[in-house]
Protein backbone atom coordinates (compact mmCIF):
# COMPACT_ATOMS: atom_id res chain seq x y z
CA UNK A 1 0.00 0.00 0.00
CA UNK A 2 1.09 3.59 -0.66
CA UNK A 3 1.69 6.07 1.62
CA UNK A 4 1.67 9.65 0.80
CA UNK A 5 3.11 12.47 3.03
CA UNK A 6 1.54 15.74 3.16
CA UNK A 7 4.28 18.50 3.83
CA UNK A 8 4.18 22.37 3.88
CA UNK A 9 7.06 23.77 2.59
CA UNK A 10 8.24 27.28 4.34
CA UNK A 11 10.95 29.87 3.19
CA UNK A 12 12.39 32.46 5.29
CA UNK A 13 16.03 34.35 4.21
CA UNK A 14 16.50 32.46 1.52
CA UNK A 15 16.52 29.37 3.86
CA UNK A 16 13.95 26.67 3.47
CA UNK A 17 12.78 23.49 5.36
CA UNK A 18 10.12 21.33 5.48
CA UNK A 19 7.12 20.23 8.28
CA UNK A 20 4.51 17.90 8.73
CA UNK A 21 1.66 19.56 10.12
CA UNK A 22 -1.02 18.12 11.90
CA UNK A 23 -4.13 19.82 11.24
CA UNK A 24 -6.98 20.64 14.34
CA UNK A 25 -10.40 18.63 14.43
CA UNK A 26 -12.60 21.31 13.42
CA UNK A 27 -15.55 21.83 15.99
CA UNK A 28 -19.04 20.48 15.55
CA UNK A 29 -20.27 22.47 13.20
CA UNK A 30 -22.64 25.53 15.09
CA UNK A 31 -26.56 25.41 15.00
CA UNK A 32 -27.18 27.74 17.89
CA UNK A 33 -24.42 27.28 20.49
CA UNK A 34 -22.11 24.23 21.39
CA UNK A 35 -24.81 23.76 24.41
CA UNK A 36 -27.43 23.27 22.11
CA UNK A 37 -25.08 20.75 19.57
CA UNK A 38 -24.72 18.64 22.75
CA UNK A 39 -28.41 17.90 23.85
CA UNK A 40 -29.96 17.20 20.01
CA UNK A 41 -29.35 13.15 19.08
CA UNK A 42 -29.09 14.54 15.26
CA UNK A 43 -26.04 17.07 15.90
CA UNK A 44 -23.34 15.31 16.95
CA UNK A 45 -19.81 16.10 16.36
CA UNK A 46 -18.41 15.45 13.03
CA UNK A 47 -14.58 15.41 12.00
CA UNK A 48 -14.34 17.39 8.92
CA UNK A 49 -11.82 17.78 6.28
CA UNK A 50 -10.62 21.38 6.02
CA UNK A 51 -12.53 23.07 3.46
CA UNK A 52 -11.05 24.38 0.41
CA UNK A 53 -11.22 22.85 -2.88
CA UNK A 54 -13.16 19.94 -3.16
CA UNK A 55 -10.57 18.21 -5.67
CA UNK A 56 -7.98 18.81 -2.32
CA UNK A 57 -10.38 17.45 0.31
CA UNK A 58 -11.04 14.24 -1.75
CA UNK A 59 -7.15 13.80 -2.25
CA UNK A 60 -6.98 14.48 1.95
CA UNK A 61 -8.92 11.69 2.89
CA UNK A 62 -6.16 9.24 4.01
CA UNK A 63 -8.33 6.43 4.79
CA UNK A 64 -10.69 5.89 1.45
CA UNK A 65 -12.75 2.73 1.36
CA UNK A 66 -16.43 4.24 1.31
CA UNK A 67 -18.96 2.27 -0.68
CA UNK A 68 -19.47 2.92 -4.26
CA UNK A 69 -22.40 5.18 -4.49
CA UNK A 70 -23.18 3.74 -8.48
CA UNK A 71 -21.37 1.30 -10.64
CA UNK A 72 -19.38 2.99 -12.41
CA UNK A 73 -16.22 2.22 -13.34
CA UNK A 74 -12.67 4.10 -14.35
CA UNK A 75 -13.31 3.22 -17.95
CA UNK A 76 -16.31 5.63 -17.98
CA UNK A 77 -13.45 8.61 -17.36
CA UNK A 78 -11.51 10.10 -20.13
CA UNK A 79 -8.55 12.28 -20.04
CA UNK A 80 -8.62 15.38 -22.04
CA UNK A 81 -6.16 18.29 -22.85
CA UNK A 82 -7.35 21.50 -22.13
CA UNK A 83 -6.06 23.65 -25.05
CA UNK A 84 -3.16 22.94 -27.32
CA UNK A 85 -1.63 19.61 -26.23
CA UNK A 86 2.07 19.46 -24.65
CA UNK A 87 4.76 17.66 -27.02
CA UNK A 88 5.56 14.32 -26.48
CA UNK A 89 3.37 13.76 -23.36
CA UNK A 90 1.51 10.83 -22.10
CA UNK A 91 -1.16 10.39 -19.43
CA UNK A 92 -3.45 7.85 -18.71
CA UNK A 93 -5.58 6.68 -15.91
CA UNK A 94 -4.02 3.52 -13.68
CA UNK A 95 -6.51 0.64 -14.22
CA UNK A 96 -7.71 -0.25 -10.70
CA UNK A 97 -6.85 2.44 -9.02
CA UNK A 98 -10.93 3.49 -8.53
CA UNK A 99 -11.73 4.19 -4.93
CA UNK A 100 -14.59 6.27 -3.31
CA UNK A 101 -13.70 8.94 -0.03
CA UNK A 102 -16.53 9.84 2.39
CA UNK A 103 -16.04 13.72 1.70
CA UNK A 104 -17.68 16.71 4.55
CA UNK A 105 -19.34 13.73 6.28
CA UNK A 106 -22.22 13.37 3.58
CA UNK A 107 -20.87 12.64 0.13
CA UNK A 108 -18.89 9.83 -1.49
CA UNK A 109 -16.85 10.86 -3.95
CA UNK A 110 -14.16 9.40 -6.75
CA UNK A 111 -10.73 9.49 -6.64
CA UNK A 112 -8.15 6.92 -8.84
CA UNK A 113 -4.70 7.04 -9.69
CA UNK A 114 -2.81 9.05 -13.25
CA UNK A 115 0.42 8.08 -14.75
CA UNK A 116 1.87 10.94 -16.95
CA UNK A 117 5.37 10.77 -18.68
CA UNK A 118 7.71 13.56 -21.19
CA UNK A 119 10.47 14.14 -22.31
CA UNK A 120 11.93 16.50 -20.11
CA UNK A 121 15.16 17.34 -18.32
CA UNK A 122 12.86 18.07 -14.75
CA UNK A 123 9.49 19.90 -13.64
CA UNK A 124 5.97 19.05 -11.94
CA UNK A 125 2.62 18.31 -11.73
CA UNK A 126 0.27 20.23 -9.64
CA UNK A 127 -3.35 19.24 -8.80
CA UNK A 128 -6.01 19.68 -5.67
CA UNK A 129 -3.17 21.72 -4.36
CA UNK A 130 -0.58 19.32 -3.98
CA UNK A 131 2.77 19.56 -6.12
CA UNK A 132 4.73 16.34 -7.63
CA UNK A 133 7.92 16.06 -8.55
CA UNK A 134 9.06 14.39 -12.15
CA UNK A 135 10.99 11.24 -11.62
CA UNK A 136 13.59 12.41 -14.44
CA UNK A 137 15.22 9.11 -16.12
CA UNK A 138 17.19 8.92 -19.15
CA UNK A 139 15.31 12.33 -20.54
CA UNK A 140 12.07 11.06 -19.40
CA UNK A 141 10.22 12.56 -16.96
CA UNK A 142 7.50 10.55 -14.83
CA UNK A 143 5.16 10.44 -12.07
CA UNK A 144 1.88 8.92 -11.04
CA UNK A 145 -0.51 10.91 -8.60
CA UNK A 146 -3.81 10.85 -7.08
CA UNK A 147 -6.37 12.85 -8.84
CA UNK A 148 -10.02 13.64 -8.37
CA UNK A 149 -12.35 12.28 -10.54
CA UNK A 150 -14.04 15.55 -11.19
CA UNK A 151 -15.20 16.53 -14.52
CA UNK A 152 -13.74 20.33 -14.66
CA UNK A 153 -11.73 22.59 -17.51
CA UNK A 154 -7.65 22.45 -15.91
CA UNK A 155 -7.77 19.89 -13.46
CA UNK A 156 -4.35 18.64 -13.57
CA UNK A 157 -1.21 21.41 -14.92
CA UNK A 158 1.75 19.77 -16.00
CA UNK A 159 5.10 22.22 -15.80
CA UNK A 160 8.17 21.20 -17.73
CA UNK A 161 11.77 22.30 -18.90
CA UNK A 162 13.33 20.97 -22.43
CA UNK A 163 16.20 21.97 -23.91
CA UNK A 164 16.60 25.26 -21.97
CA UNK A 165 12.54 26.07 -22.34
CA UNK A 166 9.23 26.04 -20.38
CA UNK A 167 6.14 24.08 -21.56
CA UNK A 168 2.56 23.88 -19.87
CA UNK A 169 -0.37 21.89 -20.52
CA UNK A 170 -3.51 21.42 -18.76
CA UNK A 171 -5.31 18.11 -18.58
CA UNK A 172 -8.58 17.60 -17.36
CA UNK A 173 -10.63 14.76 -16.58
CA UNK A 174 -14.07 14.06 -17.37
CA UNK A 175 -17.52 11.54 -17.50
CA UNK A 176 -17.78 9.94 -21.29
CA UNK A 177 -21.30 10.39 -22.99
CA UNK A 178 -23.79 7.24 -22.19
CA UNK A 179 -22.01 6.19 -19.67
CA UNK A 180 -23.99 7.01 -16.51
CA UNK A 181 -27.05 4.25 -16.42
CA UNK A 182 -30.55 6.06 -15.30
CA UNK A 183 -30.29 3.97 -12.40
CA UNK A 184 -27.29 5.22 -10.94
CA UNK A 185 -27.82 8.84 -12.19
CA UNK A 186 -28.73 10.01 -8.94
CA UNK A 187 -27.32 9.25 -5.38
CA UNK A 188 -28.71 10.25 -2.14
CA UNK A 189 -27.20 10.08 0.65
CA UNK A 190 -28.87 8.25 3.73
CA UNK A 191 -28.16 11.31 5.54
CA UNK A 192 -31.12 12.48 3.40
CA UNK A 193 -33.82 9.78 4.14
CA UNK A 194 -35.52 11.50 7.07
CA UNK A 195 -35.57 14.93 4.72
CA UNK A 196 -35.76 14.24 0.78
CA UNK A 197 -38.71 12.53 -0.17
CA UNK A 198 -37.74 11.86 -4.00
CA UNK A 199 -35.21 13.23 -6.27
CA UNK A 200 -35.73 12.67 -10.29
CA UNK A 201 -33.11 13.64 -13.40
CA UNK A 202 -33.91 14.14 -17.10
CA UNK A 203 -32.67 14.70 -19.81
CA UNK A 204 -28.93 14.91 -20.87
CA UNK A 205 -27.00 12.63 -22.97
CA UNK A 206 -26.34 10.37 -19.68
CA UNK A 207 -22.62 11.96 -18.52
CA UNK A 208 -23.69 13.08 -16.04
CA UNK A 209 -24.19 12.40 -12.47
CA UNK A 210 -25.41 13.63 -8.96
CA UNK A 211 -25.20 13.21 -5.50
CA UNK A 212 -26.78 14.53 -2.08
CA UNK A 213 -26.02 14.70 1.03
CA UNK A 214 -27.96 16.13 3.85
CA UNK A 215 -27.44 17.80 7.63
CA UNK A 216 -30.07 19.13 10.23
CA UNK A 217 -29.25 22.73 11.22
CA UNK A 218 -31.54 24.00 13.82
CA UNK A 219 -32.32 27.32 14.33
CA UNK A 220 -33.97 30.38 16.84
CA UNK A 221 -37.14 31.71 15.01
CA UNK A 222 -40.20 33.47 16.35
CA UNK A 223 -40.73 32.55 20.16
CA UNK A 224 -39.56 29.40 19.22
CA UNK A 225 -36.60 26.92 17.49
CA UNK A 226 -37.45 25.40 14.18
CA UNK A 227 -35.21 23.64 11.86
CA UNK A 228 -34.22 23.81 8.05
CA UNK A 229 -32.28 21.01 6.15
CA UNK A 230 -28.77 21.78 4.83
CA UNK A 231 -28.19 19.94 1.52
CA UNK A 232 -24.94 19.16 -0.25
CA UNK A 233 -25.01 18.93 -4.06
CA UNK A 234 -22.39 17.94 -6.51
CA UNK A 235 -23.40 17.69 -10.06
CA UNK A 236 -20.63 16.10 -11.91
CA UNK A 237 -19.75 16.87 -16.04
CA UNK A 238 -22.31 19.57 -16.10
CA UNK A 239 -21.22 23.62 -16.95
CA UNK A 240 -23.51 26.36 -15.48
CA UNK A 241 -26.26 25.57 -13.40
CA UNK A 242 -29.11 27.37 -12.59
CA UNK A 243 -31.50 27.08 -9.49
CA UNK A 244 -35.49 27.49 -9.82
CA UNK A 245 -35.04 29.33 -12.97
CA UNK A 246 -31.72 31.40 -12.04
CA UNK A 247 -28.39 31.14 -12.63
CA UNK A 248 -26.43 30.44 -10.12
CA UNK A 249 -22.53 31.45 -9.96
CA UNK A 250 -20.66 28.22 -9.22
CA UNK A 251 -17.66 26.52 -11.33
CA UNK A 252 -17.77 23.50 -12.26
CA UNK A 253 -16.34 20.33 -10.22
CA UNK A 254 -17.53 22.31 -6.75
CA UNK A 255 -20.24 21.59 -4.28
CA UNK A 256 -23.37 23.65 -4.30
CA UNK A 257 -24.76 24.16 -0.54
CA UNK A 258 -29.17 24.63 -0.39
CA UNK A 259 -30.82 25.33 2.54
CA UNK A 260 -34.35 23.34 2.35
CA UNK A 261 -36.65 25.98 4.41
CA UNK A 262 -39.75 23.90 5.66
CA UNK A 263 -42.23 26.44 3.88
CA UNK A 264 -41.31 25.47 0.45
CA UNK A 265 -40.95 21.47 -0.41
CA UNK A 266 -39.58 21.27 -3.72
CA UNK A 267 -36.64 22.88 -5.33
CA UNK A 268 -35.21 22.73 -9.30
CA UNK A 269 -31.98 22.58 -10.89
CA UNK A 270 -31.20 22.72 -14.20
CA UNK A 271 -28.01 22.57 -15.98
CA UNK A 272 -28.70 22.92 -20.48
CA UNK A 273 -31.01 20.08 -20.95
CA UNK A 274 -30.25 18.10 -17.71
CA UNK A 275 -33.19 18.93 -15.29
CA UNK A 276 -33.31 17.38 -11.45
CA UNK A 277 -35.72 17.92 -9.17
CA UNK A 278 -35.68 17.62 -5.51
CA UNK A 279 -38.50 16.94 -3.23
CA UNK A 280 -38.66 17.05 0.44
CA UNK A 281 -40.55 17.88 3.64
CA UNK A 282 -39.68 19.04 7.01
CA UNK A 283 -41.57 18.12 9.80
CA UNK A 284 -42.07 22.05 11.58
CA UNK A 285 -43.89 20.94 14.39
CA UNK A 286 -41.49 18.07 15.46
CA UNK A 287 -39.02 20.68 17.77
CA UNK A 288 -41.35 23.46 19.38
CA UNK A 289 -40.03 24.76 22.81
CA UNK A 290 -42.11 22.02 24.09
CA UNK A 291 -40.03 19.24 22.75
CA UNK A 292 -36.84 21.30 23.13
CA UNK A 293 -37.49 21.65 26.76
CA UNK A 294 -38.28 17.93 26.94
CA UNK A 295 -34.33 17.65 25.83
CA UNK A 296 -32.99 20.22 28.16
CA UNK A 297 -34.73 18.33 30.93
CA UNK A 298 -33.61 14.96 29.51
CA UNK A 299 -30.27 16.02 29.41
CA UNK A 300 -30.34 18.06 32.90
CA UNK A 301 -31.62 14.67 34.50
CA UNK A 302 -29.08 12.98 33.20
CA UNK A 303 -26.06 14.88 34.10
CA UNK A 304 -28.19 14.38 37.71
CA UNK A 305 -27.52 10.95 37.43
CA UNK A 306 -23.76 11.04 36.43
CA UNK A 307 -23.32 13.73 39.66
CA UNK A 308 -25.15 11.09 41.80
CA UNK A 309 -22.64 7.94 40.42
CA UNK A 310 -19.63 10.09 41.44
CA UNK A 311 -20.19 11.38 44.59
CA UNK A 312 -21.93 8.07 45.86
CA UNK A 313 -18.61 6.25 44.55
CA UNK A 314 -16.27 8.96 46.29
CA UNK A 315 -18.44 8.34 49.75
CA UNK A 316 -17.67 4.42 49.25
CA UNK A 317 -14.07 5.19 48.87
CA UNK A 318 -14.01 7.12 51.74
CA UNK A 319 -15.65 4.67 53.80
CA UNK A 320 -13.83 1.70 52.44
CA UNK A 321 -10.10 4.35 53.77
CA UNK A 322 -12.16 4.91 57.21
CA UNK A 323 -12.45 1.22 57.57
CA UNK A 324 -8.93 -0.04 56.95
CA UNK A 325 -7.78 2.81 58.92
CA UNK A 326 -9.80 1.58 62.06
CA UNK A 327 -8.28 -1.69 61.30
Amino acid sequence: MKHLLAAVLFVSGGAAWAQTVDEPEDEAQAVTSEEVASSLPSARRKKKQPRGELATRILRESDPGAWAPNGSSLSAYEVRWTGDPAAAVSAELVPGSLEWTRVDDVLVLPRAQLTISVAADGGHVSHGGFVHALHVFGGIGSVQLPVALLSGAEAVHLTFRKGGALHHGWLSIRRKPNSVASADRVHRDTSCSRYVVDVKAEGGDGGDWLQLGCRRVYVRGAGRRSQVVEATVYWDNVDGVEVNGAELANAPGQTIELRLLPEASRIELASGARRVTIEYRLDEARWTNASWSTCSSGRTRSRSKRATAITSGSERRRASSSSSAMR
